[in-house]
C-alpha cells in the first residue's frame, strides 16, 4: 500500500494500478510546484512531459485526481483518471447523486468574509485594559479610564488595531470584518479585566475563502454544470470545509460538457 494505492493490482511495467476507492491510476509526474495532496483535480502540465499540474478555474482540459500524498514535486505520482476517486472540495454542500466539476470563475463570488459584533451591554465603572479576542489574533488590549458610557466604549474598542480586520462603531455596537475572506477557528471572547463592561459576542458571518484559480479544488453542483469540466458524480453527502484531508467520494468519469 503506498497513501491509498494498491500497488499489489498494478499493471503492466507498473504504469497502471487500482486505488483503494476503487478506480484506476496512471504513474505521472508532479508537477504541481508542491508535494502532493490526494484528491487534487490535475491537467496535462504544458512543460513537462508526463507531468501534470492543478487545474485552474473554468478549465478544459481536467485529467484525473492524484491518488496519494507527500510525493515530492517532479517525482513519480499515482492520479486516477477513471473509476471511484476521494477528490477535495472547496467549501460548499454537496449530497448525493450532485454533479462534480472543476470551478468556474463565478464561484469565487461564493467568498464569505467573516464578521463579528461586539455590543455593550454595561458601561464602565473602574479604570483598565478590557481584552478583545477575534480569531487567529492574539487579544488585543483597550484602556478605559473608567467613566465610559457603552457608547464610548465601542468607540474606544473600534478605534483599537486589530490586523486583518476592519472596525466600525455604531451606538454600542463594533462590527468586526475580515479584510480577506478566510476560514477561522472561531475564537473570539471578551475580558472586562475588573473594568465593570460587559459584552455580547456574535458571530454573524462564518467565513469561507474564494477559490484559488490554480488550487485543483472541485465543486459540487445540484443542476448540470453549464461550464467548468465534469469530473463525475457525488456518492456520499458533502457538508465538510475546505481542507487538505476534506475529501468525498465521487465517479471519475472524465468529460467535458
Amino acid at each position: 500500500m503506498n497513501g491509498g494505492v494498491n500497488l499489489a493490482n498494478k499493471g503492466l511495467n507498473g504504469a497502471v494500478c487500482e486505488t483503494d476507492e476503487g478506480g484506476l491510476a496512471v504513474r505521472l509526474i508532479n508537477k504541481t510546484g508542491a508535494a502532493s495532496i490526494k484528491g487534487t483535480a490535475v491537467c496535462i502540465d504544458g512543460t513537462t512531459a508526463f507531468g501534470v499540474t492543478e487545474t485552474v478555474v473554468a478549465a478544459t482540459n481536467n485529467f484525473g485526481i492524484i491518488a496519494e500524498s507527500g510525493i515530492a514535486d517532479g517525482s513519480d505520482v499515482w492520479v486516477t483518471f477513471a473509476g471511484k476517486a476521494l477528490v477535495a472540495f472547496h467549501d460548499n454542500v454537496g449530497v448525493k447523486g450532485n454533479y462534480v466539476r472543476t470551478p468556474i470563475a463565478a464561484d469565487a463570488a461564493n467568498a464569505v468574509k467573516e464578521k463579528y459584533t461586539f455590543l455593550a451591554t454595561h458601561a464602565a465603572t473602574a479604570a483598565g485594559s478590557v481584552l478583545v479576542k477575534l480569531p487567529s489574533l492574539t487579544a488585543v488590549s483597550v484602556a478605559l479610564v473608567g467613566n465610559e458610557t457603552v457608547n464610548q466604549v465601542a468607540t474606544a474598542i473600534a478605534a483599537a488595531t486589530f490586523t486583518g480586520w476592519t472596525t466600525a462603531a455604531l451606538n454600542a455596537t463594533v462590527t468586526f470584518e475580515q479584510s480577506v475572506a478566510a476560514t477561522t477557528d472561531g475564537v473570539s471572547g471578551f475580558t472586562a479585566a475588573g473594568t465593570g463592561v460587559t459584552e455580547t459576542v456574535t458571530r454573524t458571518a462564518i467565513g469561507k475563502p474564494a477559490i484559488v484559480p490554480t488550487d485543483g479544488i472541485a465543486v459540487a453542483t445540484g443542476t448540470i454544470p453549464g461550464a467548468g469540466l465534469q469530473i463525475g458524480f457525488l456518492l456520499e453527502d458533502h457538508t465538510a470545509r475546505r481542507y487538505a484531508d476534506d475529501l468525498a467520494l465521487a465517479m471519475c468519469v472524465l468529460k467535458s460538457n
